[in-house]
């Protein structure tokens, strides 16, 4: 599987390049990031992320254009989906691939959308991830995924794919975080966003950094109810 992620990885952006090139689009750069990038991806949940990035200066209706024409040159099955602007769900050589345009921002910690950062966290993560971490990571999000705090979408308010990666390179493993994660006291600061006020919202259930951008906690979506279940699962497991 390893290797055919790596091909199609590799054939997506030069396909767009291409593409890019052939409509004269003012594409700055194609990048596939996020697990699928790192190896840290659950066999039976590889989607592939691809990033069209465009200059900072290119009006977001023309962003939604060219991001939208150039996922349709290179994917089968194109289907527009939304988020906070549209992207592209559809296939290639087999995997799912996810189009998504955003703009190729030279400081992370001035997104202009919510992608942006993401060049940053796969240099960030790539030039510190060993063999051996990558495995931890897949480990930690099969134990995450079987506790059912794996996500960070609102419907499940858990851990992102981000978050388990920063958790096992701060602790080394997943039983160092699981260790670690037994004697934790809501709220927890790992490491403190350099905004972040002295008094915490009611809500806020754990503080870890970016370490891109210190401004931004990277779990703001985790609950505090899921956290506890981090704990006692913690507890129960070691």
């Amino acid at each position: 599987t390893l290797a055919r992620v790596e091909r199609a990885r590799r054939e997506l952006v030069e396909r767009v390049q291409e593409a890019a090139r052939a409509r004269q689009s003012p594409l700055v750069r194609a990048l596939v990031a996020g697990s699928a990038a790192r190896g840290t991806f659950l066999s039976d949940r590889l989607d592939i992320d691809l990033f069209l990035l465009f200059a900072p200066d290119l009006p977001r209706d023309r962003l939604r254009e060219e991001g939208l024409a150039l996922g349709h040159a290179i994917l089968s099955d194109p289907e527009t989906r939304y988020a906070e602007h549209p992207y592209l769900r559809g296939r290639f050589h087999g995997f799912a691939v996810d189009a998504v345009p955003g703009y190729a921002v030279t400081d992370p910690s001035r997104p202009q959308s919510p992608v942006d950062r993401t060049p940053f966290h796969q240099e960030y993560l790539s030039a510190r991830e060993t063999p051996e971490l990558v495995g931890q990571v897949r480990l930690a999000k099969q134990f995450f995924r079987a506790l059912g705090v794996y996500g960070s979408e609102a419907r499940t308010e858990g851990v992102s794919g981000y978050l388990v990666e920063l958790l096992v390179l701060h602790f080394g493993s997943l039983r160092g975080l699981l260790t670690a994660a037994r004697s934790w006291r809501i709220p927890v600061r790992l490491a403190a966003p350099a905004l972040d006020p002295p008094r915490l919202p009611a809500e806020v259930a754990l503080i870890l950094a970016d370490p891109v951008d210190p401004h931004r906690n990277v779990a703001s979506a985790l609950s505090r109810r899921n956290l506890g279940l981090l704990i006692l699962a913690a507890g129960a497991y070691l």
